[in-house]
């Protein structure tokens, strides 16, 4: 009986082990399939509080549409708490750089030709005071990994110079970035595997 036991939890770690590793991969899958196929965007970073703009090997980055104006958003959220989906439609203005259109709580059913969808996050409920208040949106591209000591160029480029980000969106919005420019030069990018 204990032979038998012994064999089940040798088993058992492994299958666990082995859904851990699916898991992990399917993860890495996905963001490998968004960066080869989705579509490109390029969005505007804005400075972020410099005392939490550095952790270690990575930046932190807010955009221009990370703040909605509540003016731009329709519908009502379907849930009365907790996150919600939101979807930003952006458009791509003459310097190249996306900038937020409308939001919906549901994913629009036509886009015109320079216009994109990106699927962003909202804690409900929210305040709404007017229709200038603002309500914050997570993308999921917050976080930039840079190469060790690079960190501090970007911060300083944040305040000194335009810093976009380069995006490539999937069919149902969702964002992982290819790519950052400082000034319109290409400086870090990200691999396609």
């Amino acid at each position: 009986m204990n032979l038998l036991k012994k064999r089940w939890l040798y088993v058992a770690a492994i299958i666990a082990a082995l859904l851990q590793t699916i898991v992990m991969l399917a993860g890495v899958q996905q963001r490998i399939s968004i960066l080869r196929n989705g579509t490109e965007v390029v969005l505007r970073t804005m400075p972020v509080d410099p005392r939490d703009l550095m952790r270690g090997d990575f930046v932190t980055l807010s955009y221009e549409i990370s703040r909605l104006p509540a003016r731009l958003i329709s519908g009502e959220p379907p849930h009365k708490s907790g996150l919600n989906y939101i979807y930003v439609v952006v458009a791509k203005q003459a310097d190249g750089v996306w900038a937020a259109d409308r939001a919906q709580y549901t994913r629009p059913d036509a886009l015109k030709d320079n216009e994109m969808v990106l699927r962003g996050e909202v804690e409900a409920p929210f305040q709404i005071y007017d229709e200038n208040s603002t309500i914050p949106v997570v993308y999921g591209i917050e976080r930039y990994y840079v190469p060790e000591g690079e960190g501090l160029a970007v911060e300083h480029a944040q305040r000194d110079s335009a810093v976009d980000i380069v995006l490539s969106v999937n069919e149902k919005g969702v964002a992982a970035i290819r790519a950052l420019r400082i000034d319109g030069k290409q400086v870090f990018d990200e691999p396609l595997f």
